[in-house]
């Protein structure tokens, strides 16, 4: 049981925990009295009566990595990095602090504090020096996330919480531990979590400390990154789906590992009201962190806030477009232009068509109204498939997306020449100009 208490003398917030004595093990008492870093709570007095200890340790405000994730979704790849080097900093403090490595041996989400943009260490309950954990009869640690060698009563090391802190990346990046053989990811990390989740010791890194440098390097990596693509998405009209389409399409990018950023570029405020619903908070680049994607609200162009690295840049624009001086600084490397296809629609639908042969590269696609036929001007243009929740796209909406992608310029040799994107391209007399 743990109590929030008042520090009466310094009226400061305390965490009480009450311990049995029955059965305890040395855990958390015996090693958080003497430990000293930012990344593990400070224990200040230990009270105790015939049958329990009270642990009275620093307070920690904030929730856990399980609950972020699970209210949030999957992280950006940013805040893997920045959350995985804590993690390893404070388990090499436990395993160089004293003359024995401590093992934590129960590296978990729900044993990870977030304490705004700090990681905090909590619950030692199972840690133990190298010689206790394996001279014990008993193993301990959490299904999903301990290591291979503690299920089968094999040697114990600091290689145990280089397994387990592999399992947390998983979980930040995927938003669960991961089954057996499951692939550990895209891109950089995806490299560093695949290296600490070798069944064998022996193929992992040897330390926590090499870890971190190899988390390091990664996100090094990751900030240089290839080149940028901007998209804008743009709609003939309110309402015809022209962000609904844009977070799809940041869905299909991030479910293929690419770092993917969504900016509002219009003043419908649908991200702060998302936002607002969810309970999220802003980071320090000004975005909102959703399912693994970053969302910008609309700030204006007088407001210079610190960018988030990315590949593609998502710019949703709305119905109407970036015109007079905003031009340029809005410019986009492609563009999708969303109509809606109606009879009532025609004169919206030719402006946004009239605009789509204006742009570098401009793809143009109607709303999908859930009838069969093709409907509107456009004739047997490639229409939008519907569905519901643009952050877990599924059926054939990635396929979808896959060709969309291609046709903006995502893959290299994509040939429209046959395809219904090919005929969208001769109804609008434009080009298939490819991105190399």
């Amino acid at each position: 049981m743990v109590y929030k208490a008042l520090h009466l003398g310094l009226s400061q917030d305390r965490a009480i925990k009450k311990v049995p004595k029955q059965g305890m093990r040395p855990g958390e008492a015996h090693y958080l009295k003497t430990l000293r870093h930012p990344g593990i709570p400070i224990l200040y007095d230990i009270e105790e009566d015939e049958s329990f200890l009270y642990l009275i340790e620093e307070y920690l405000q904030g929730c856990t990595l399980y609950d972020l994730v699970l209210n949030q979704g999957t992280l950006l790849p940013e805040t893997v990095f920045a959350y995985g080097k804590q993690i390893c900093e404070a388990v090499h403090y436990l395993h160089s602090a004293g003359n024995i490595p401590v093992l934590y041996l129960d590296l978990q989400p729900k044993n990870l504090m977030v304490c705004e943009d700090a990681i905090k260490l909590i619950d030692f309950d199972c840690a133990a020096n190298i010689q206790e954990a394996n001279q014990s009869p008993r193993r301990y640690g959490s299904p999903g996330f301990f290591a291979p060698e503690q299920e089968s009563f094999g040697q114990l090391d600091e290689r145990t919480d280089v397994y387990a802190i592999g399992k947390v990346l998983f979980f930040m990046s995927t938003g669960h531990s991961g089954a057996p053989g499951e692939p550990p990811g895209h891109g950089t990390v995806g490299r560093v979590i695949r290296t600490c989740l070798c069944q064998e010791k022996e193929g992992r890194y040897a330390s926590v400390r090499a870890l971190w440098e190899a988390l390091l390097d990664a996100e090094a990596q990751f900030a240089a990154g290839p080149p940028l693509l901007t998209v804008g998405v743009s709609g003939s009209r309110p309402g015809v789906g022209a962000t609904h389409l844009a977070l799809g399409l940041c869905s299909y990018l991030r479910s293929i590992g690419l770092t993917v950023v969504y900016e509002e570029e219009n003043q419908s405020g649908a991200v702060d009201s998302m936002s607002g619903a969810l309970g999220l908070k802003k980071d320090r680049g000004g975005c909102f962190n959703l399912c693994g994607l970053a969302l910008r609200p609309y700030y204006g162009k007088a407001v210079d806030i610190q960018d988030h690295p990315r590949q593609v840049t998502v710019r949703d624009f709305g119905h109407g477009r970036r015109i007079g001086r905003d031009a340029q600084r809005l410019r986009c490397d492609a563009d999708i232009i969303l109509c809606g296809g109606q009879p009532w629609e025609r004169d919206a639908d030719g402006q946004a068509l009239a605009w789509a042969k204006q742009c570098q590269r401009a793809v143009t696609l109607y709303r999908n109204r859930r009838r069969p036929g093709r409907l509107g001007i456009f004739g047997d243009a490639w229409e939008v498939p519907y569905f519901t929740d643009p952050f877990g796209i599924g059926g054939q909406v990635p396929v979808f997306y896959e060709q969309l992608w291609a046709a903006i310029g995502g893959k290299k040799e994509v040939s429209l020449r046959k395809s219904r994107l090919g005929r969208i391209f001769r109804k609008t007399g434009r080009k298939a100009a490819w991105w190399g």
